[in-house]
């Protein structure tokens, strides 16, 4: 659901490009990032490999809040009405997990459509994207194949919030 994912793909592929001058200058063993922009993360990893860069890319899980909004400077731009919403973002991701448990076979292309309608539906939430992508390609994937990453990308009132969810086998 959503087209805007290329677009922000191509801003990470800008970015990969500042990285990986620093990498080249700073020349580390290791470096890590957070799994929160686990599609920067994914970009990154492919340009070390690519690269034959030495470095071991280590990946953090996302920090959460209490009620398991993930942790952004953003969240302080929420209102109290969409810090209350807010949390469906990642609530809706683990949703779409236990369904998947209970059914790999679902198809996932009709579940995000159904997961960003269930959404939408919340009148301060506006899905930009929500998608699942094979964890390590980031193609999109319509049949679960073991490693799939669910992210999402909405705007709470005027605030855009980030958030995806490894599902794996």
């Amino acid at each position: 659901y959503g087209d805007h994912r290329d677009l922000h793909l191509s801003i990470r592929r800008q970015r990969q490009m500042c990285i990986r001058d620093r990498f080249q200058i700073i020349q580390p063993t290791f470096a890590i990032f957070g799994q929160k922009d686990f599609q920067q993360l994914q970009v990154v990893r492919q340009m070390v490999s690519d690269l034959d860069f030495q470095i071991e890319i280590q990946a953090l899980p996302t920090v959460r809040e209490e009620d398991g909004l993930a942790m952004s400077s953003r969240n302080t731009y929420l209102d109290s009405e969409e810090r209350k919403v807010a949390p469906l973002l990642y609530q809706t991701l683990q949703q779409a997990a236990v369904i998947i448990q209970n059914n790999p076979k679902q198809n996932l292309e009709v579940l995000s459509e159904n997961l960003a309608g269930q959404l939408n539906a919340v009148p301060q939430i506006k899905i930009d994207y929500l998608s699942f992508v094979d964890a390590e390609s980031l193609q999109p994937v319509s049949q679960f194949n073991g490693n799939v990453c669910l992210m999402v990308a909405a705007f709470v009132g005027n605030t855009r919030l980030i958030d995806n969810l490894l599902i794996q086998t």
